[in-house]
């Protein structure tokens, strides 16, 4: 190998722009660079050593891309017609209003009542409620999915003058909403139909307007972590319960009567099996403070970032617990009070969000589910590894979530995973692929860590290998009570006003205990 070699980061140069533009295209760059990496080191002129220089470059720029994207959601301007956009939040007719409608003046619309009117206007569903037939509709100010640009700015200004105006009751007695208020109201005049509204009633100010700091806080949660994204969600309550099959019916064959017999045996009968799901939900919260001298121009400046923030804190803490949560009395990683998850969070606590619930990586080595991985011979064992799950599981629904030092020191350099010109293209590993993996969908987490000890266990001890869970998605539910919201508190004898977010779902899995619906493949080196 010549002496002077190149660092492998410094062909990472092409991640960087990557990263700026979307996560596909950051992970078509990665494999793209890592096999740039690999060659450079096949003919010696990079150092292996150089590789844990370039997978923290990858980290990095892959934590980069999840924030542009959290940006870029934020700024997303749709293209819509103005008028159409209105148009889909009109009453389908007079039956749907009653006891639904504000008229402006008489108080703030709400779930209950999400109809605005002005004067003898149109009303216009302002926020989301349930029409006269028990089906939800959005509303203009808390959709989501906004239609048009000035509808995308209505709900920017809106959630805007909610903050403000939570902030102003919490105690920020410079926040006193006056601006921001004008500001929302004069975008609504030059829209069209509320320019209708509005044209006699310009001093109305905006008192009927709803705090919609937590819809607006949805925008962001959309943006949802690949792992979670994996579940389907059902509608619970805490401790709902669901019954479930266990056993179908069985056929028997009947026989022939023997000649004479008027009393031939009954036909052979069988019964279903049933038992019963809980679904339990739990509250997630994330706190953040603001000076309670805070200005109103400031408030609204900080409040897309806070919004991120809020929602990405929320988005990341979830990911966490469905791969490593335990709701054990004694946590299965032995040393998750001092787990930081490679530097995201502070050192764990009672109110750890990985002792909420039964993750994946839990629930397999509750079943002894597990399995080492021969690190010459990855994917014979990744093929192996689907023995460990109940039988019954459709290929369709299985996914594989594993970590970025498994998939450029492991699963990148397996022959058989990268040479489709070697196998041909009904080749059963779809080599070269992030995506699949023996026709299963590979997920990258930064939080499937790399600092496990053999056994597959976080001990803050030996922190030198990695792992990979093989899950049947269709056995495993995330239940939601509701979606993410915002409050605000003050704390006099701080002087700060606290901002919390809070959403409250949880991670079942449908099938019975002895089921081993996950499995682990444990013991795989998170370098070479």
């Amino acid at each position: 190998m010549p002496g002077d070699t190149v660092d492998p980061s410094s062909y990472t140069e092409g991640l960087r722009t990557a990263a700026g533009r979307s996560a596909e295209a950051l992970t078509d760059a990665v494999i793209s660079e890592v096999g740039t990496i690999k060659a450079a080191i096949a003919r010696g002129e990079a150092s292996r050593d150089g590789m844990d220089r370039a997978i923290a470059e990858i980290k990095g720029l892959a934590n980069a891309a999840k924030s542009a994207a959290i940006e870029a959601k934020q700024r997303a301007i749709p293209a819509g017609d103005e008028a159409d956009a209105v148009r889909a939040y009109l009453p389908p007719g007079v039956d749907d209003l009653e006891g639904r409608c504000r008229d402006i003046g008489t108080g703030t619309v709400s779930t209950d009542a999400p109809y605005l009117r002005v004067g003898d206007s149109t009303p216009i569903r302002m926020v989301g409620g349930y029409d006269a037939h028990g089906d939800w509709q959005e509303g203009y100010l808390t959709d989501p999915a906004p239609r048009s640009e000035g509808q995308h700015r209505a709900q920017t200004l809106a959630a805007d003058l909610a903050l403000v105006s939570a902030m102003r009751a919490a105690g920020c007695r410079r926040a006193n909403g006056g601006k921001t208020r004008r500001r929302f109201m004069r975008h609504l005049s030059s829209l069209p139909h509320f320019s209708r509204m509005f044209a006699d009633n310009a001093g109305e100010g905006a008192e009927w307007q709803p705090d919609v700091q937590g819809t607006r806080l949805l925008v962001y949660m959309q943006l949802a972590r690949p792992v979670a994204g994996l579940f389907r969600t059902v509608a619970a309550t805490d401790g709902m319960t669901n019954p479930f099959l266990t056993s179908g019916l069985q056929p028997y064959s009947v026989g022939t009567p023997a000649a004479g017999d008027l009393d031939p045996a009954n036909l052979k009968a069988s019964q279903i099996g049933t038992s019963e799901i809980s679904y339990n939900v739990h509250t997630l919260a994330v706190t953040t403070m603001a000076n309670r001298d805070a200005s109103e121009d400031s408030i609204v400046a900080f409040a897309p970032t806070m919004r991120a923030a809020l929602a990405q804190a929320l988005l990341d803490a979830r990911e966490d617990a469905i791969l490593n949560g335990d709701n054990a009395a004694s946590h299965g990683d032995t040393g998750i009070d001092s787990w930081t998850a490679g530097g995201r969070w502070t050192a764990g606590s009672a109110a750890d969000h990985r002792k909420m619930f039964l993750g994946l990586r839990h629930r397999a080595l509750d079943n002894s589910a597990t399995a080492d991985f021969d690190d010459g011979n990855v994917s014979t064992d990744f093929i192996k590894l689907h023995g460990k799950l109940t039988k019954g599981y459709s290929r369709g629904n299985l996914a594989a979530i594993t970590s970025l030092e498994a998939l450029i020191y492991h699963f990148l350099v397996d022959s058989n995973f990268l040479t489709m010109d070697k196998m041909g293209p009904q080749a059963t590993l779809l080599t070269g692929q992030v995506g699949s993996v023996a026709g299963v969908p590979l997920v990258i987490s930064e939080f499937m860590s790399a600092e496990m000890n053999t056994a597959g266990i976080y001990d803050n001890s030996t922190t030198t290998q990695t792992g990979l869970v093989l899950v049947d998605t269709s056995r495993v539910v995330r239940p939601v009570r509701r979606e993410a919201r915002t409050e605000t508190e003050v704390e006099a004898k701080k002087h700060v006003v606290h901002i919390t977010a809070t959403d409250r779902e949880g991670l079942t899995f449908e099938c019975q205990s002895s089921e081993k619906p996950v499995a682990y493949a444990i013991d795989i080196a998170s370098s070479t």
